[in-house]
């Protein structure tokens, strides 16, 4: 019976020693692995941190950009915005309101005075071709006045109305010689002596020997010459020796 008992004992205490063997085989493995550790594993450095984290490039400090972010944004919102004044309507007088509406009308005036204009004197013109004397003689007139004058055409519309014209049209001219430029009687003395009827000077000076021409080609006739008669008194001769007492 006392063999039974101890056998049995024998028995239960083989799985506790075993158990006891595993925990000191697993603790030597432990402490095996931690001296590995701190000895330097390959790959890892003496304090055991990774090669390549320790040759890696130090990262930037986000929070120094972060900081410089906020400042720059800080300083935009507190910058002053420059006011903006807004610009005041022009004011116009009433002077220049008025002025600015008649300038339309005024030049409607002026385009219908020149087209009534230049229809008078396509009249003019036409009836100087005719032969009309007084329309030449307008037309004369014209052309000498203005800013331009045209004294050719002048001359030429003169000498339509003196040709054959009488004293009525050469009095226009003559005595009334300054009432006509000399560039005028420049371009008339020209005409005139192209119709063969003065041959001096082409000068603008209208003297007697342009006048005449002018008389003529208007047909005046030059008064006739007078003629001074003498009378010679013949004194009867005295015969020599007698005398009278």
């Amino acid at each position: 019976m006392k063999n039974v008992r101890t056998a049995s004992k024998n028995e239960l205490s083989k799985p506790a020693a075993n158990l006891s063997a595993s925990i000191a085989a697993l603790i030597v493995l432990i402490a095996g692995a931690l001296d590995v550790g701190a000895a330097g594993s390959p790959g890892t450095g003496s304090a055991g941190i990774p090669t390549a984290a320790r040759d890696a490039p130090p990262r930037p400090d986000t929070s120094v950009r972060i900081a410089q972010t906020e400042k720059t944004d800080s300083e935009s919102t507190n910058t002053a915005v420059p006011e903006v004044k807004a610009e005041e309507p022009a004011t116009t007088d009433a002077a220049t309101v008025e002025k600015e509406e008649a300038a339309p009308a005024e030049v409607a005036t002026t385009d219908t005075k020149s087209a009534d204009e230049t229809t008078e004197i396509e009249r003019l013109m036409k009836l100087a071709r005719d032969g009309d004397k007084d329309a030449a003689l307008a037309l004369a007139r014209h052309y000498v006045s203005g800013d331009a004058p045209d004294n050719t055409a002048a001359a030429e519309s003169a000498a339509i109305a003196l040709v054959d014209g009488g004293e009525k049209y050469a009095s226009e001219f003559v005595p009334n010689t300054k009432a006509w430029s000399r560039e005028f009687w420049r371009a008339l003395q020209t005409r005139l002596q192209q119709k063969g009827v003065y041959g001096g000077a082409i000068d603008g000076l209208p003297g007697r020997a342009t006048q005449r021409a002018l008389k003529t080609y208007a047909g005046i006739k030059a008064p006739a010459a007078k003629t001074i008669r003498t009378k010679i008194t013949r004194r009867k001769k005295t015969p020599r020796g007698s005398h009278k007492d």
